[in-house]
């Protein structure tokens, strides 16, 4: 989901000092005035998720995750309600102070509600990677290297044994094998996947990469800008039509990627996303309408039905993860990296998926239908428009459980425009007669 800018009431400021103060002293049962009554901690972290309820059972869980005294190594405030520790807990692995035991190190990151009052009314803990060189959400490794001649180059290592995604999505080493088969260093339409090499290591690979992460990441991408992805996007779906290339994942696979049985399997792990979607698919009955939530829940668990649907057209190769975050331009160039969730499907498929990074819904809207142009077709869009939904169901869940309350308004509107969208590929999938395209 997008993430913005907030104006932040100061009392989310105060609780983030507070909780470092009682972290830092050893002492986070001054913690225990900063929450209201009814305050609820969440912790979806490794081994399942903890619960608390009363400032007293939060200070106490919140005890048995970060004491005894604590040692703060690392402090992001990423905005004021989300925060990035990483401590050394002294002691042994029983928590004995005066122990000799090594420090036990934990990164995790926090996100809390505060009321008008300036108490903390919920909050909720996930866990973050210790090893230096993670990054990304899939679970990938990176690293920045320095070569001989003095340019930099950044590594990316995957690998079953440390990447989530690739499990769930059954993935062989999807990425390194399309650029070591011809697919994806030789694409059309301006589209360029910088990847230089790609060599087996371990039980995974090594891909080599110039630094691009200058093209990528736009905050609020312009019309023009979603234009010349789209349309570069589209050469790759034309190029393809038909005849996908042999290696990528089924729409089956790629479901996978969010799924709850995903995020059952990663209990036990480090990695965020996974438990984001635990949170999200937790919270997601809640948030969903009466009249349609058994059946989108049911569709997000079990969607071949749904993707029977849509395979009423010749499919062709998807990117699968296009987003801002994975796509850039550079003059004539578009990079497109990150291509493990590459997929066969039909390409209202990937258009859809866009939508997840924009405000700009119903202009993204027009623009799919333009850019398919005579390869349209409505009731196949509304079916994929359901699909994405079904398939980030978790994650706007998610999204709309922490929101800040200045962010609650926004939230809602995404969330409604894609619950009527939702309706309108479940009439198709039903097939009941439709109203105009919006």
């Amino acid at each position: 989901m997008r993430y913005a800018r907030y104006a932040w009431p100061p009392m989310t400021t105060e609780f983030s000092v507070a909780f470092r103060a009682a972290l830092e002293s050893g002492r986070l049962t001054d913690l225990a005035d900063a929450y209201a009554p009814d305050a609820a901690f969440e912790g979806y972290l490794p081994g399942g998720l903890r619960e608390a309820h009363g400032p007293r059972a939060i200070v106490a869980e919140l005890e048995r995750q970060l004491g005894p005294a604590p040692i703060v190594r690392d402090w992001t405030v990423k905005t004021p309600t989300w925060i990035e520790l990483e401590i050394a807990r002294r002691g042994s692995r029983r928590g004995k102070p005066g122990s000799t035991a090594p420090a036990a190190r934990l990164r995790q990151f926090h996100v809390f509600a505060v009321d008008h009052a300036g108490l903390v009314t919920r909050q909720w803990a996930y866990p973050m990677m210790l090893d230096t060189v993670a990054g990304g959400d899939s679970g990938a490794r990176h690293r920045r290297v320095e070569r001989p001649d003095g340019s930099v180059v950044y590594e990316k290592l995957i690998s079953p044994s440390h990447d989530w995604l690739m499990r769930a999505t059954r993935d062989p080493g999807r990425e390194a094998i399309l650029w070591r088969d011809g697919v994806i260093n030789a694409l059309p339409g301006g589209l360029v996947d910088p990847i230089l090499s790609a060599e087996p290591e371990g039980d995974g690979w090594r891909l080599t990469m110039p630094d691009v992460s200058a093209e990528l990441h736009q905050p609020d991408p312009s019309t023009d800008w979603w234009r010349r992805v789209m349309t570069s996007l589209d050469a790759l779906h034309e190029r393809y039509r038909g005849r996908p290339p042999r290696g990528i994942c089924r729409l089956e696979d790629r479901h996978q990627a969010l799924a709850e049985r995903t995020a059952l399997a990663e209990v036990d792990g480090m990695d965020r996303v996974p438990k984001m979607i635990q949170h999200g698919w937790r919270a997601a009955p809640g948030l969903l309408p009466d009249d349609v939530r058994d059946r989108l829940i049911t569709l997000a668990r079990e969607p071949d039905l749904l993707i029977a649907a849509l395979s009423d057209a010749a499919p062709t190769m998807l990117h699968g993860d296009a987003s801002p975050g994975n796509l850039g331009i550079r003059g004539d160039t578009v990079f497109a990296i990150d291509w493990a969730l590459a997929a066969s499907g039909p390409p209202e498929v990937e258009f859809a998926w866009l939508f997840a990074h924009s405000a700009r819904l119903d202009e993204l809207l027009d623009l799919t239908r333009e850019i398919l142009g005579r390869h349209h077709h409505e009731l196949r869009l509304r079916l994929a428009l359901l699909y994405n939904f079904v398939w980030m169901l978790p994650l706007i869940t998610w999204w709309r459980a922490v929101c800040p309350p200045d962010e609650v308004a926004a939230a809602d509107v995404e969330l409604a425009w894609w619950l009527a969208s939702a309706r309108e590929g479940l009439a198709v999938l039903d097939g009941r007669r439709l109203t105009r395209p919006r």
